[in-house]
């Protein structure tokens, strides 16, 4: 393992570029999420309300939006309420499901949360010109779209 870790990133074999970039990202994330008493999970449940552009929205839509699973988002839902990020409430056209409504602490921290992804993304992308970011951007496009297919 010891070899692994002495080679440039640039000799290793792309799947594990990708996961070598998402882990030194994930732990980026954590530890300032850390300060925040969030986990990068929860920051991602807030965030979805401000790129739905509502402060209501159905849970089915939390599982579909972020690819978890019921549990996981009603864990993560059931942990932001207890922090008053979060409120659930019944669902009036449909009674028996219920709506994850962000609250104003929920609404600061996801501004909070958004500003440092957007910290994180300047760093990621700061030595790349615009066109290899677009380029970078439409070639990981890419390869999600063929691993997608490929299952």
């Amino acid at each position: 393992m010891e070899e692994i870790i002495d080679q440039k990133i640039e000799d290793v074999d792309i799947p594990f570029q990708i996961k070598m970039i998402h882990d030194e990202i994930s732990r980026q994330m954590t530890q300032h999420m850390k300060k925040l008493n969030i986990t990068p999970s929860q920051a991602a449940i807030l965030r979805q309300f401000t790129l739905a552009g509502q402060d209501r929205l159905p849970l089915k839509l939390l599982e579909r939006q972020l690819h978890i699973s019921q549990p996981t988002v009603a864990g993560l839902i059931r942990r932001l309420e207890e922090k008053e990020m979060i409120r659930l409430v019944t669902d009036p056209a449909d009674r028996r499901s219920k709506l994850a409504c962000i609250t104003d602490k929920g609404r600061a921290m996801e501004e909070d949360a958004k500003e440092n992804m957007l910290e994180t993304r300047t760093r990621l992308l700061s030595g790349m010109t615009e066109t290899e970011q677009q380029i970078l951007h439409s070639l990981l496009a890419k390869a999600y779209t063929s691993v997608r297919r490929s299952k």
